[in-house]
């Protein structure tokens, strides 16, 4: 709260209030989003250091690729307070970036 007081006075004890916002400093959301980004890149890394191939394979990573980037854009870059337009123009960054890339591995194939 404004004053420094913990905005739960009254309703809980205040023993229990300073318990209840330790708990919940233990994990932050940033440092949530950002062992799902671990957990995420591990899973993409796994897939390649297993040789899976193929076009599923590719298209999962891709998406795994796009979720992180706008993940890191909404939680890092704080965008999800922003405007639509940023939000819009930061994902069709992506989504253009990623299409490159796919771009590229289909003609590989060819």
């Amino acid at each position: 709260m404004a004053h420094g007081g913990s905005g739960l006075g009254g309703v809980i004890p205040t023993y229990l209030c300073g318990a209840l916002m330790k708990i919940n400093h233990i994990v932050m959301p940033c440092t949530q989003v950002w062992i799902l980004l671990l957990l995420l890149t591990l899973a993409a890394f796994a897939a390649g250091e297993m040789h899976l191939m193929g076009l599923s394979t590719f298209a999962i990573i891709m998406i795994i690729t796009l979720v992180k980037g706008h993940m890191i854009a909404d939680f890092f870059m704080n965008l999800r307070s922003a405007t639509a337009l940023w939000r819009w123009l930061i994902t069709g960054w992506l989504v253009f970036v990623i299409s490159g890339i796919s771009l590229a591995y289909w003609l590989s194939l060819q």
